[in-house]
């Protein structure tokens, strides 16, 4: 979506509206993914499991603050 939105600003022109679905969709997908670690942190889980979805949920979450500007940018 950074990309999508980047080329949109370079070229001056909206994107095509199926490509602007998808990226709403994949935006609404990555939340769930979200909600869905943030639920297994909170399981009883082994220490090292913990730590790697402590990893895996803080890479999502700066992936998805670059994406939300990114979609900002194109008015999602």
């Amino acid at each position: 979506m950074v990309e999508l939105a980047e080329n949109a600003e370079r070229a001056a022109v909206y994107s095509n509206p199926e490509t602007l679905d998808r990226a709403r969709s994949l935006i609404v997908e990555v939340a769930s993914w979200q909600q869905s670690l943030s639920e297994w942190q909170g399981q009883k889980l082994s220490p090292r499991l913990k730590a790697e979805l402590r990893i895996l949920k803080a890479t999502l979450d700066a992936s998805t603050d670059e994406a939300n500007a990114a979609a900002s940018e194109l008015k999602l």
